[in-house]
């Protein structure tokens, strides 16, 4: 049903715990390669074919897991940025607390990577200072995003702090997985692509459509040629392309008359 943690560094073995009904084991080891792309597609070796494919967030960024720096006599651990958070809200009303040391006007922006890692985390995002004052909050990045984003520029030098929870207090367990991602702001520009569904249906003779959003990182504006490899004989893909400044294209698949029936992964 879901993995922990959601993602690893390029070129690391990452220990991946599994939650799910009639696993065989709740364990395994993931080697991500040194050049893996940012949305790395591993399939779970678990003797059935049943299983869909865990799709793992890929970064360069230092990665700590909230099991690992916690601290037997209760003081915050400080972690240094830009970095990459893991954790879970693992009980109802449960909060996340990292701390962190910042420069005196230093810029970092946290985005949270849940929902859309498939993690039903509807995540509340703060930033504190050393007395717990809030400095910054959000909620949803934009209309049906569920993931919170915020961007801080630090006042002076010392500790802060930002806390993750879920916008409803009755909420959590095991599969209520995150990334925190604390990157210096503004960020190199970069885009990813997230695609609704994993599958479409094409009758012969007529055509489907899919949309393809872009989640632009960064200053990038330009235009996002996009390319299909695999498309059955006789079918063929419209418009390919995300005009610039905008987050998202539909693109139109036609099947001819004589196309092959099959399934083919695209």
């Amino acid at each position: 049903d879901s993995v922990y943690p959601l993602g690893a560094r390029r070129g690391s073995t990452v220990s991946l715990t599994l939650h799910g009904a009639n696993l065989q084991e709740d364990r395994i080891d993931v080697q991500i390669p040194s050049d893996a792309p940012s949305e790395f597609v591993h399939r779970l070796d678990l003797e059935t074919d049943e299983i869909e494919p865990v799709i793992l967030d890929i970064d360069d960024l230092p990665e700590y897991l909230e099991e690992e720096v916690s601290s037997a006599d209760s003081t915050p651990k400080l972690e240094l940025l830009p970095a990459v958070f893991n954790g879970r809200i693992s009980q109802p009303g449960e909060s996340d607390v990292w701390h962190f040391e910042a420069e005196a006007g230093a810029e970092f922006t946290f985005e949270v990577f849940a929902s859309r890692l498939g993690s039903p985390l509807d995540s509340l995002l703060t930033v504190l200072d050393r007395s717990g004052k809030e400095l910054a909050s959000s909620d949803d990045i934009s209309g049906g995003q569920t993931d919170a984003s915020a961007t801080v520029k630090f006042p002076e030098a010392g500790t802060y702090a930002v806390r993750i929870q879920d916008r409803l207090a009755t909420r959590g367990g095991a599969e209520y997985t995150y990334r925190l991602k604390a990157t210096a702001h503004p960020a190199e520009p970069d885009f990813r692509l997230r695609l609704p569904e994993t599958a479409l249906s094409i009758e012969r003779g007529k055509e489907a459509k899919l949309k393809i959003a872009a989640e632009r990182l960064g200053w990038f504006h330009e235009s996002i040629d996009l390319s299909f490899e695999g498309l059955p004989a006789g079918v063929t893909a419209g418009e390919t392309r995300i005009a610039a400044y905008k987050n998202e294209a539909e693109v139109v698949f036609k099947a001819g008359d004589e196309a092959t029936i099959q399934t083919t992964r695209v």
